[in-house]
């Protein structure tokens, strides 16, 4: 049986973080412990190449990248948590081993040096993908390691891709506010360029044009960011419109939270005098009153799905480029309700 980091970890009596710090390379860990957990790694043979054996069988060193700005906020930490829990879970039935590394534009080179120099990672999955990592991109398929894009802030045509199903799932979340009965509906769009923005704001235009309300541009706020600080901001420049909406489609969980403070600030409540919509369902039902009306997507089937073209790709040698879509269901919950005539 593969042994998980939460093992190495445990035996170790260090933190989960603590070990993917050693893995890293990472310069704050106090020598003892570095020594430590290096010998428990090695007791284990973690992440050791065993070519001969592995030739004859599936098990592979699977490594997911992440970029350190996910980190620092608490939707992309819980969503971070999530993605590793979901690829040990599957890596584990498989027989395959996990490798998670943190690497920013800053640390190319230094991953580029060990990446040459140790051979025992067999496929890599890049974790929101973005400009940074082109030229990490490059070197991978350079060197024909397997790699796959998860949830890429850009849409790299010749890479294999995994999203949710954006369009669909924010279409579904507008088509929920029509349904009950709203019609001055608005959209609190992140980032500019980002490619999942940038499709659930497209939904959110087709799904008005479909039901024949109007553009409203003013309506269509751009927060800056994923953050609830920037969905408070954008939120309260709608609530200071001279017809300001009664609902709105956030682009995400956070967003959403954001707009919410930026209703309570204004003296409304929310459904009463504005519904709201999320994206994501990263937060528990009960971390906010009223709970969130949200789109779900599960991320272990993200990760699987990732996971196996991965391995498929290992085991066949064949690689199609395509942009793989995971289904989303809406999560009706408390925080919309039907326009009071």
């Amino acid at each position: 049986m593969s042994v998980r980091l939460q093992d190495i970890a445990r035996e170790a009596k260090v933190s989960y973080a603590t070990v993917s710090r050693v893995l890293n390379n990472h310069k704050n860990v106090r020598a003892q412990t570095r020594t430590r957990v290096l010998e428990v790694l090695r007791r284990h043979q973690y992440g050791v190449k065993r070519s001969r054996a592995r030739a004859l069988s599936t098990e592979f060193n699977i490594e997911l990248i992440f970029h350190r700005a996910w980190q620092n906020n608490t939707a992309g930490a819980q969503y971070f948590a999530s993605v590793i829990a979901g690829a040990e879970a599957i890596l584990q039935r498989l027989n395959c081993h996990l490798i998670v590394r943190t690497v920013s534009s800053g640390r190319l080179d230094s991953y580029f040096e060990s990446l040459s120099a140790d051979r025992s990672i067999d496929g890599v999955i890049i974790v929101y993908y973005d400009a940074e990592y082109q030229e990490l991109y490059r070197r991978l398929q350079e060197q024909r390691i397997p790699c796959v894009l998860l949830q890429p802030r850009l849409l790299v045509e010749e890479a294999i891709t995994v999203f949710p199903d954006n369009l669909g799932g924010a279409q579904r979340a507008v088509e929920h506010l029509i349904a009950l009965g709203h019609r001055r509906i608005a959209h609190l769009h992140s980032v500019d360029g980002d490619y999942e923005a940038t499709e659930r704001r497209w939904a959110y235009e087709l799904a008005l044009r479909d039901a024949g309300i109007p553009l409203t541009a003013e309506y269509l706020q751009t927060t800056g960011g994923w953050d609830a600080e920037s969905g408070e901001q954008a939120m309260g420049r709608l609530l200071r419109l001279a017809a300001p909406p009664t609902a709105v489609f956030a682009a995400n969980d956070s967003i959403a939270i954001g707009a919410m403070r930026a209703c309570a600030a204004h003296g409304l409540k929310v459904p009463e005098d504005v519904s709201i919509v999320g994206f994501d369902d990263f937060y528990p039902e009960g971390f906010m009153m009223p709970a969130l009306t949200t789109i779900n997507y599960p991320i272990p089937t993200l990760v699987e799905v990732a996971i196996r073209e991965v391995l498929d790709h290992l085991q066949h040698r064949d690689f199609h480029a395509q942009r793989i879509l995971t289904p989303v269901r809406l999560m009706e919950r408390q925080s919309t309700r039907r326009l009071s005539e």
